[in-house]
């Protein structure tokens, strides 16, 4: 969300100096709002699932519960309900703004931006797992589909993911 900002700067000078400045400036300000999507009642395998060692999600997220205009998406987390105490994966994250109100089937990648290269850390029992990405402008008017690439051979067996979801 962005908006006006108006405000005065006073450069206090050195008591040896005379003229002190008094500047009165207006610009652009950034303020940073918080969307949670989801409620924690509902358990899935997504965004990651590294039973396998490798997964793909894509997850859509529509307008009606973002609702934020001039939004940069600038940071994406999930909150991580598995039993391991802590997992270290490689993901990629994508983006795209779509009219799509349901996915049934994989779609396409064309089109999407990639937004996130690089490790991913869980730990059981916090609130969230975040990324900080290349910021991404929501227009407000589409919804939004996230994919998520698990990237790093993990290899185990014994692995329980779940993460905490929009019901």
């Amino acid at each position: 969300m962005t908006g006006n900002i108006s405000g005065t700067i006073e450069f206090m000078m050195d008591k040896e100096i005379e003229g002190d400045h008094i500047v009165n400036v207006t610009g652009k300000g950034l303020f940073f709002r918080y969307v949670v999507i989801g409620d924690g009642e509902e358990v899935s395998n997504t965004p990651v699932y590294p039973w396998y060692g490798y997964s793909f999600t894509q997850t859509l997220y529509l307008q009606s519960d973002i609702d934020t205009d001039n939004a940069m998406i600038q940071r994406v987390g999930y909150q991580y309900a598995g039993t391991n105490p802590s997992l270290e994966l490689t993901i990629e994250i994508w983006m795209t703004h779509t009219d799509l109100t349901s996915i049934t089937s994989t779609i396409p990648m064309t089109g999407f931006t990639k937004v996130y290269d690089g490790p991913y850390n869980l730990v059981a029992g916090e609130e969230f797992a975040w990324v900080e990405i290349t910021p991404f402008l929501y227009n407000n008017v589409d919804n939004l589909i996230i994919a998520v690439f698990e990237k790093k051979n993990q290899d185990i067996t014994l692995l329980v993911t779940n993460f905490i979801l929009p019901s």
